[in-house]
């Protein structure tokens, strides 16, 4: 396994030192780490990833014991909190059993993990978890434009045992994604769990019930579902937001559809009342008609008549008129077909 590495010894005494990299891009593959650690008197060192493109933590060692990572760690027997975890960059990807870790099992509470993306989060059975064995979890603050996560791809704060309070989580952006039993989870034992703020429009979790916030965590591996829940002795306070103006906003399609048999056979499509004239307002070169206006198709659209209903199919060789326009029928569907003025 190779890496880079910072730590206090076992018998030692004094803080670790960080590990900073500063670069265009970053790739932790195959197993590899940068770790920081505790196992004496002291607190863990920084790591510090500063990336102007991209930083990708990517699948597992060959013989599958070791995850592409980046580990802050107060050992067993260790007094002191563990590092923090801060990366800096345009997008993050966390792939295939890679992680961003801060963990403790000593006295001590662990890290926090910080990230600042100018793009998004993608995790692909990815994890980025904060834990504490008996003290207190530390927090996960995610700023970003979007997160996907997919197969089973979870972000975690937990306290294994005793009263420590989990560490909150905090993920401020545009929209997150949670698909295949991907979860936010801030869980404590006996203390309090950890809040959890989806600062973000949307949070859009495959088959996600408000059930999960109340649920036992220890349960909501496997369910297939995306969970967030901050449970514990004194649950922690979930933060989602309110996405019922797109819920709202979806109607049914109309059963009944054009068929392509009737607008293969059409030769041209005219207007609803021939004695009327048409006024067609379009764009330029794809540019606005004025600055405040949306940019509108090159097709001219028009009201036009429903296609009537013809016996005759279509057959291969038969020839297709090309389509000069959408047009809009009289029941608000559209079509695609030709002008019978520019035939």
């Amino acid at each position: 396994m190779s890496g880079f590495a910072s730590s206090v010894e076992s018998g030692g005494f004094g803080n670790g030192g960080n590990i900073e990299i500063i670069t265009n891009s970053l790739e932790v593959l195959d197993g590899a780490a940068l770790v920081s650690s505790t196992l004496g008197q002291g607190t863990a060192g920084n790591i510090i990833i500063n990336a102007r493109e991209s930083v990708v933590f990517d699948e597992m060692s060959t013989d599958g014991q070791f995850s592409s990572s980046a580990f802050s760690s107060v050992e067993s027997g260790g007094v002191g909190d563990g590092g923090n975890i801060e990366i800096t960059t345009s997008s993050l990807k966390v792939f295939d059993g890679a992680a961003l870790l801060s963990r403790t099992s000593g006295d001590g509470d662990a890290g926090d993990i910080i990230i600042s993306l100018q793009e998004e989060l993608l995790m692909r059975n990815g994890l980025i978890e904060t834990s504490s064995e008996f003290s207190s979890g530390g927090e996960i603050t995610i700023d970003l434009n979007s997160a996907i996560l997919r197969d089973d791809s979870n972000i975690i704060t937990s306290v294994v045992k005793g009263s420590g309070s989990g560490g909150n989580i905090n993920l401020t952006g545009d929209f997150i994604v949670a698909l295949d039993d991907s979860d936010v989870l801030a869980s404590a034992d006996e203390g309090r769990g950890g809040n959890i703020n989806l600062n973000v429009r949307g949070f859009f979790g495959e088959n996600f019930t408000t059930d999960s916030l109340i649920e036992n965590p220890n349960t909501l591996d496997g369910n297939d579902r995306g969970d967030v829940n901050a449970t514990g002795a004194v649950n922690g306070v979930v933060t989602i937001p309110d996405i019922s103006f797109i819920e709202n906003s979806l109607s049914d399609l109309s059963d009944t559809i054009v068929s392509p048999d009737q607008i293969l056979i059409a030769s041209c499509i005219s207007r609803t009342n021939q004695d009327q004239g048409t006024f067609n307002v379009t764009g330029s070169g794809g540019l606005p008609t004025s600055p405040n206006s949306d940019i509108l198709s090159t097709y001219p659209t028009s009201q036009i008549q429903s296609p009537t209903e013809t016996t005759t199919q279509w057959q291969l060789g038969d020839p297709i008129n090309e389509a000069t326009g959408v047009y809009q029928l009289t029941d608000g569907r559209l079509a695609l077909s030709q002008n019978c003025g520019q035939r």
